[in-house]
């Protein structure tokens, strides 16, 4: 279940998971899944909502509000799962990256640019090491 993501700080009462204290790892994405109508992004920790907005994530150089106006974003009640709702180009890679995004208990997120992406990708990150894609199994070089 995602609750919506409103653009201003004062409607955050959307967003009501339960907090969690977070491990001793880094904040940040644990995986990216994006296809013709959305991108997931899910992290380790739980986002504060309030650093991640359509102003503070760009795609492709631009601020998803100049992307795609039409652009939403969700979080799941967990926070740890965010959803935007936009079209990525089907005919090249993109890259997101977050300006300022932090977990619910203020940690900074540790990558910020994540190149690569596009609709029919699913990427998991390395927990260890900068944005690193790890391969399905069946997917591997042999």
């Amino acid at each position: 279940m995602l609750a919506s993501a409103q653009s201003d700080s004062k409607s955050i009462h959307s967003f009501n998971g339960m907090r969690i204290a977070r491990t001793q790892e880094p904040f940040q994405v644990i995986f990216i899944d994006a296809n013709q109508s959305f991108v997931r992004i899910i992290f380790n920790s739980p986002v504060n909502p309030n650093t991640v907005r359509k102003k503070d994530i760009f795609i492709n150089g631009l601020s998803l509000e100049e992307f795609d106006q039409n652009a939403k974003i969700r979080f799941n009640t967990s926070g740890r799962l965010l959803e935007i709702q936009t079209s990525l180009p089907a005919d090249s890679e993109s890259v997101i990256e977050f300006n300022g995004a932090r977990s619910f208990d203020e940690f900074p997120l540790k990558s910020k640019r994540f190149p690569s992406i596009k609709p029919g990708f699913r990427h998991e990150y390395n927990k260890t090491s900068e944005a690193e894609i790890i391969l399905p199994k069946e997917e591997k070089s042999k």
